[in-house]
């Protein structure tokens, strides 16, 4: 379509001065090896360590019926202040966000005062994303038809909210996520703005999940000259969104855009891969190729994943659901999708879960929706035990409906799940030998190397209560993290290709900010098994490419040549 205007158990080694700096570019810089003292082995690795790490915040419910559903605590993880540790926001409904400064695994609150300046409207999710190129992430935040930003002067540092779009009058579209990235190729950050909802005036109530809803549009708001404009509306079709993302499906250097859907009822349209054939002076020109491609299906996409996980060098899209299983579009090179959620044991089965309700098979056998139905959100494909075999984490929670999942139309049985990657390339449930299984509602995730070890660690958003704070201790797999420091305002590289390759095999992986309601750290995380050493590949948004034999268990920082 055209788009019209409508544990610390590691230690740091310095790298030796003749470890082959000769043949690394300038471009590519090595930090310090990371030793792990006292490696921790298996999958049972995991502890909740919330309350010990300092995440000492309470989060209110909210519970109050209004015309947006709205999504409890979005979560960013992001180093916001430049120190190289990754910090940590949640949402907060009527204000700035909840912000936690990082300090070696161990988390301070620090306080931001600013208001949304308007009492009908609540913040619906918000994004950390370096806009102006000064490598201090700044706070992107969505409502009703609103998007603000409040700009990071550093140290914590940050301004009142600046608003970039706004459209106050009734309907008003409900945002709650975004995707930033860099769609006309012109060096700056373009915003997607998906609609969840649509609210027709001040007094209208969100109906429940079986009842008629109004479709609202789906907007892409372009950045040029430090100003922020619409382009117009990139949906084929009028429909419900929650999960886009900038991605480059099809390998070309340009970035396409991933449209998932929500409660997909037969009258609304499916799921969208908007591929990106060009630009023009009125903005990129996107074209949904999901029927061809056999993509178009009919799912709630909640959360998503983006990986290459069958190693064709293309792009695999895992989405949570409203469901017994993960949906998975897995590519064929030249040919369509087709969906593998259940093939690959991404399944859900509540009856094995340690604290399934006593009626809940009862439900179940009588076909009970309300009754027995998992509902999905957060989601992450990361390779937590550095076993070169991606893993999976899911967060759920009831769905909002009327407003608040206080009074949705879904039971409350939603326990967190978590799968292991096997080297099949298959998925095994690992709820009970993890712990990882509780039933609070959690709803947004977020990882990053918190403390520095080299094994991921992931953050949830709960509706209510402390974040939970999952601690991964280091163990004998070995790893390597990715920064970029792109060129322009897109200081972060958003849109970027990062392969790795040792051994005849390739991991490929693409730099995202949001997903859904939860973003993680603006780094890539590889988990490599025995591999020592492997050649390093960047493809920055604008095309230029920078290679390099890296060893491992480090962080490597990757800047493009034009800095």
């Amino acid at each position: 379509m055209f788009l019209t205007l409508t544990s610390l158990a590691c230690t740091n080694k310095d790298v030796p001065v003749d470890s082959s700096p000769s043949v690394l570019p300038e471009e590519v810089v090595l930090g310090e090896e990371v030793v792990c003292a006292d490696p921790v082995a298996g999958f049972n690795r995991f502890e909740e360590q919330g309350a010990q790490r300092g995440l000492d915040l309470d989060l209110t419910p909210y519970d109050e019926v209004g015309g947006c559903n709205y999504i409890p605590s979005a979560l960013v993880a992001q180093d916001l202040d430049n120190d190289g540790d990754a910090d940590l926001a949640f949402n907060n409904p009527r204000g700035f966000p909840f912000l936690f400064e990082n300090d070696g695994g161990q988390f301070t609150q620090r306080r931001v005062n600013w208001s949304l300046n308007d009492e009908s409207r609540i913040s619906m999710a918000f994004s950390a994303v370096d806009l102006n190129g000064d490598n201090l992430p700044d706070i992107l935040l969505v409502a009703e038809n609103l998007l603000m930003v409040s700009w990071n002067s550093g140290g914590f540092g940050f301004s009142d909210f600046e608003v970039l779009y706004d459209e106050p009058a009734y309907p008003r579209i409900c945002i709650a996520s975004m995707a930033v990235g860099d769609v006309d190729s012109d060096g700056d950050l373009d915003i997607a703005l998906p609609g969840l909802d649509e609210v027709l005036d001040a007094g209208f109530i969100a109906p429940g999940s079986g009842e008629w809803l109004p479709t609202p549009d789906q907007l892409l708001i372009n950045q040029g000259d430090n100003t922020f404009q619409p382009w117009g509306i990139y949906s084929p079709e009028d429909g419900f969104s929650l999960t886009v993302a900038f991605t480059d499906r099809d390998n070309d250097g340009d970035l396409d855009l991933f449209a998932g859907t929500d409660r997909p009822f037969a009258q609304y349209p499916p799921m969208a891969f908007l591929t990106n054939t060009g630009n023009t002076s009125q903005g990129p020109i996107l074209t949904d190729e999901a029927p061809a491609l056999e993509a178009d299906i009919r799912v709630s996409a909640m959360g998503l994943g983006v990986h290459d996980m069958n190693g064709d060098g293309l792009f695999d899209y895992c989405m949570t659901d409203i469901s017994f299983d993960l949906t998975c579009l897995m590519s064929v090179p030249g040919q369509a999708y087709y969906e593998a959620g259940a093939s690959l044991g991404l399944t859900v089965d509540l009856t094995t879960h340690p604290d399934v309700p006593d009626d809940y098979e009862q439900k179940l056998s009588q076909g009970d929706f309300a009754g027995s139905i998992w509902a999905s959100w957060g989601l992450s494909v990361i390779d937590l035990d550095n076993d070169a075999n991606l893993d999976l984490v899911a967060t759920a929670g009831p769905p909002p409906d009327y407003g608040s999942p206080y009074t949705s139309d879904l039971h409350g049985f939603q326990p967190e799940w978590i799968w292991q990657g096997t080297p099949s390339g298959g998925f095994e449930t690992r709820i009970l030998e993890t712990g990882y299984h509780s039933t609070t509602w959690n709803y947004s995730i977020a990882t990053a190397d918190f403390d520095g070890d080299g094994y991921r660690d992931w953050v949830l958003g709960p509706s209510e209560g402390r974040p939970a704070f999952w601690s991964n201790p280091c163990g004998e797999g070995n790893w390597l993290e990715v920064e970029l420091v792109g060129i322009g305002d897109n200081a972060e590289a958003y849109g970027a290709r990062v392969e790795f390759t040792a051994g005849g095999v390739t991991q490929v992986q693409e730099m995202h900010n949001l997903l859904a309601v939860g973003q993680s750290i603006s780094r890539l995380h590889f988990g490599l098994g025995d591999v020592k050493e492997g050649t390093l590949k960047v493809r920055f948004p604008d095309r230029t490419v920078v290679e390099a034999t890296v060893p491992v268990n480090r962080l490597v920082t990757v800047s493009h040549p034009d800095l």
